[in-house]
């Protein structure tokens, strides 16, 4: 596979992971949606939905200077200890959610980080919602068009 692939993968990975584990863990340990009324969301569908949405943004964004995810879900589990009869559900999605964006900093994070590191600079310009929309071989052969109009600028001496 190569680095485009490889990136999109990983960061794919991740992204699944923080989003998906807070929804996952909420309808595993208690009722995600209200039976009543049909139309009706509990209070803590909401919060899981509102968890996975910022992460979403944190996924999005990445560059803004924000508090990662491992870093909200710790702030939150904290506040959820204080009031822990209510809010049990909630201890259980903030300690899967830590587990999960913990595993994600070190796995899938770290390697679609160092594959950034390793592609040369114009790939950005084919970054969109994070992933890069184009081949490997395009991304490198623009940089090859710049070092060759580069040489030809130069004046021979």
């Amino acid at each position: 596979m190569k680095e485009v692939g490889k990136y999109n993968t990983f960061k794919g990975t991740s992204t699944l992971l923080t989003i998906g584990t807070p929804i996952i863990t909420l309808a595993c340990c208690g009722d995600f949606f209200v039976e009543r009324p049909a139309t009706a969301i509990s209070a803590a569908g909401v919060f899981a939905i509102l968890i996975a949405l910022l992460f979403v943004k944190d996924k999005l964004a990445e560059k803004i200077k924000t508090p990662s995810a491992f870093i909200i879900s710790a702030a939150v589990l904290v506040i959820i200890v204080v009031v822990e009869n209510i809010l049990l559900p909630m201890k259980y999605v903030c300690i899967a959610t830590m587990i999960a964006s913990g595993v994600d900093e070190l796995t899938f994070k770290r390697m679609y980080k160092a594959l950034e590191c390793k592609m040369p600079q114009c790939w950005q310009a084919y970054e969109h919602f994070g992933f890069i929309f184009a081949k490997t071989q395009d991304i490198f052969d623009e940089v090859q068009k710049e070092v060759n109009n580069n040489e030809e600028e130069r004046p021979e001496s």
